[in-house]
């Protein structure tokens, strides 16, 4: 989604850090498009978040610790270029 708002103009071709798309968009829409057929689905559909049976109470915590994952991996790729695809960022330190 981040390149296709590149490609449309609505992000600059420079940009080089996740926290700078907010300069231009607002990049919480990026995790919660309801147009897209989710790959993944909502977090409030993954078990491993529950903290009980039903899903009703969820590990924020968890969640918080995965949605950080993902934005360090997308500040990468965007700080490298948009080499590659941003989830091969995933496991890429400081270093």
């Amino acid at each position: 989604m981040i390149t296709e708002d590149i490609r449309r103009g609505l992000i600059p071709e420079s940009i080089s850090s996740f926290s700078d798309l907010h300069d231009f968009i607002d990049t919480n829409l990026y995790l919660v498009d309801d147009n897209i057929t989710p790959r993944l689905g909502s977090f409030f559909n993954w078990s491993e978040f529950w903290l009980d049976d039903e899903g009703i109470e969820i590990d924020i915590y968890a969640v918080h610790q995965l949605l950080n994952l993902m934005f360090e991996a997308l500040d990468y790729w965007l700080e490298n270029g948009r080499k590659m695809n941003a989830a091969e960022y995933l496991n890429i330190k400081d270093t």
